[in-house]
């Protein structure tokens, strides 16, 4: 597997993927695309606060990875969320998403790491706590 930074040419993939990523269970709901579009953009426009990352296997986008990035006192530095991981259906347990998440930990060693997951998503749950994660205590609020 190869993992790299977005480029301008993944546009149209990402753009699909997000768009199965936020319509398959993984999350509560569906997103407006301008939020995918600005999200890529910011990407494009090296924003330090978001980072995305293509999987492929044999030069075939399988996947993609969203970072985001904050200081956290309670951390006592930088936070690296896990925001997204999609892996195409048909390559799934197949390893990418350990790979990435390796791949992930290397690249930014002094960061702790957090991530959200449905309860429903069993496999990304196991495979969560396998690499080390923790289930925390904390209710989540929202406001838009």
């Amino acid at each position: 597997m190869n993992i790299r930074e977005f480029n301008e040419n993944d546009r149209q993939d990402f753009l699909i993927m997000s768009k199965r990523f936020y319509c398959g269970g993984a999350t509560l709901r569906d997103i407006p695309e301008k939020h995918r579009t600005d999200t890529f953009d910011e990407i494009m426009k090296k924003n330090p606060l978001v980072k995305g990352y293509i999987f492929e296997n044999s030069a075939e986008t399988v996947g993609y990875g969203l970072l985001t990035f904050f200081y956290s006192c309670e951390a006592g530095g930088t936070v690296c969320l896990i925001d997204e991981i999609y892996v195409k259906p048909d390559y799934r347990g197949m390893g990418f998403g350990t790979q990435y998440l390796y791949y992930v930990f290397r690249k930014y060693p002094d960061c702790r790491f957090r991530l959200e997951v449905r309860p429903n998503k069993i496999g990304a749950v196991k495979l969560y706590e396998k690499l080390g994660f923790k289930k925390i205590n904390y209710n989540q609020y929202i406001r838009e």
